[in-house]
């Protein structure tokens, strides 16, 4: 994880094997404060069930169009 203001980095999971970036978190047991929100990216969709608030990107429809957002 990474500090999206000072870009330094805040924590770090490894694991053995083929492992989802969200099951690793899950595994790790790695907890986030209300006051933080946690941006990532579309394979993480599912980490507000981790705890904490979290971002994740819309999908676009089938023919729709993407906002500048």
């Amino acid at each position: 994880m990474i500090d999206s203001v000072t870009k330094r980095v805040i924590c770090v999971a490894m694991g053995t094997g083929r492992r989802h970036d969200l099951g690793l978190l899950k595994i790790s047991k790695t907890r986030f404060a209300q006051a933080v929100l946690v941006k990532a990216d579309k394979g993480c969709q599912g980490i507000e069930q981790v705890g904490g608030r979290s971002e994740t990107p819309h999908e676009k429809l089938r023919g729709g169009q993407l906002s500048e957002e």
